[in-house]
C-alpha cells in the first residue's frame, strides 16, 4: 500500500489507497488508546455492571406493553419472584425481548434462577419441542416469544402466567390466586409504581426501578422489612430465632478473632451466618405455604401492617400463596 500510495505518477487510485491506509492507521491508534482507557477502568465498570440499579435495557417497553398498569407490572414481578412459569409474547420481537429482559432486571438484587430465554423465535425449534418446553417444563421459566409461535401451538399453558404484550392482557395462573393489588404489602408497591407511570410523558424509569428494588429488599430484609413489622405469631418466632442466631454468631466471631484466625475463616463464618438467616426466611415461607391452602378462601386482612389469614398466617403468605419460595 505504501508503494501504491507513494509519490510519483501512480495515479489517483494509488493516492486514494494511501489516504485510506493513513485513516486506518489513525483509527487503529484511537482504538488501542480506547482499549487502554477501558482496561484502566475495569474495576469501576465491574462495579457498575454489578450494581442493583444498573439497567442494561430500558423499562419503558414493558410498562407501555402493559398499558402503564401498575398492578400488572407488580403481578409479573411477584410471579417471577415466586417461581411461576412466565410467558411473554408479542408480534414485535424487539418488544418481546425488551420486556423479558426488563422484567428480569426488576428482580434486583436477586438473580433469576429459572430458565431464562429473552426471545424464542417461532422457527428456532420444531413445534413439538417448543410445546414440550412451554407446556411440560417442570422448572420455573421466564420466556419471551413471537405471537406467531403461540398461534401455531394453538393454546397457551394453563398453569403459566401469560402476557400478551400487543393487547396488554395478562392471563393469571391458578397458583397465583393469592395476589391482590389492593392489600399490603403489594398495595404500597402498586401505589409507588402508579406515581411513575400513566403514559410516556409521566413515565419515570428511575422511579419504577426504585419502587421494585425497595419491595424486593423489604421482602429479604430481616431486620427492618416486612418480617420486622409483622405481628403474626410465626413471624415473631422467626424474629426470636434470628436474634439468637446473631448473638451466637457474634460470640463465635469474637472468639475466632481472639484466637487469631485469618480473614478466610471469618469470611466462612459470615457466609454460614447468611445461609442460616436464609434458612430461617425459608421457614417463614414454609409456614405461609402450609397455611395458604387452608385459608385460600378467607379474606386477607391487614392490622397495622401485620399479616393475618385465619390467625395462622404470616406476611409471606400474602406474597407466596402455594408457590415455591424464590429465595
Amino acid at each position: 500500500l505504501g508503494r501504491l500510495g507513494g509519490d510519483g505518477g501512480g495515479g489517483g487510485g494509488g493516492g486514494g489507497l494511501g489516504a485510506a491506509a493513513e485513516r486506518a492507521a489513525r483509527l487503529t491508534a484511537l482504538l488501542r488508546e480506547a482499549e487502554a482507557v477501558v482496561r484502566q477502568s475495569v474495576p469501576e465498570l465491574r462495579w457498575l455492571l454489578r450494581h442493583p440499579l444498573w439497567l442494561p435495557v430500558p423499562l419503558a417497553p414493558l410498562c407501555k406493553a402493559l398499558q402503564w398498569e401498575s398492578a400488572e407490572v407488580a403481578y409479573l414481578l411477584l410471579a417471577a419472584l415466586t417461581d411461576q412459569r412466565v410467558l411473554l409474547h408479542s408480534r414485535d420481537p424487539l418488544v418481546a425481548f425488551s420486556a423479558a429482559s426488563a422484567l428480569r432486571c426488576l428482580l434486583a438484587p436477586l438473580e433469576y434462577s429459572g430458565v431464562f430465554i429473552p426471545f424464542l423465535p417461532a422457527g428456532l425449534m420444531p413445534l413439538e419441542d417448543a410445546r414440550t418446553l412451554l407446556f411440560d417444563c417442570s422448572t420455573p421459566y421466564l420466556i419471551a416469544c413471537e405471537t406467531l409461535l403461540v398461534a401455531r401451538l394453538g393454546a397457551v399453558p394453563d398453569v403459566a402466567v401469560v402476557a400478551d404484550l400487543d393487547r396488554g392482557a395478562v392471563h393469571k395462573a391458578p397458583s397465583t390466586e393469592w395476589f391482590s393489588a389492593r392489600a399490603p404489602p403489594v398495595l404500597s408497591l402498586c401505589t409507588e409504581l402508579a406515581a411513575c407511570m400513566g403514559d410516556c410523558i409521566r413515565f419515570r424509569q428511575s422511579g419504577v426501578q426504585v419502587a421494585c428494588l425497595r419491595f424486593v429488599v423489604d421482602v429479604l430484609n430481616l431486620g427492618s422489612g416486612f418480617l420486622a413489622s409483622s405481628r403474626a405469631p410465626a413471624d415473631d418466632a422467626a424474629r426470636r430465632q434470628l436474634a439468637l442466631l446473631r448473638t451466637f454468631a457474634d460470640d463465635v466471631t469474637s472468639r475466632c478473632r481472639a484466637k487469631g484466625l485469618g480473614a478466610d475463616a471469618l469470611a466462612s463464618l459470615q457466609r454460614a451466618r447468611l445461609q442460616s438467616e436464609g434458612a430461617i426466611l425459608a421457614d417463614v415461607c414454609d409456614v405461609a405455604l402450609a397455611s395458604a391452602g387452608e385459608a385460600r378462601a378467607e379474606r386477607l386482612t391487614a392490622d397495622g401492617g401485620a399479616w393475618h389469614r385465619g390467625g395462622q398466617d404470616n406476611w409471606a403468605a400474602g406474597l407466596l400463596g402455594d408457590a415455591a419460595p424464590h429465595a
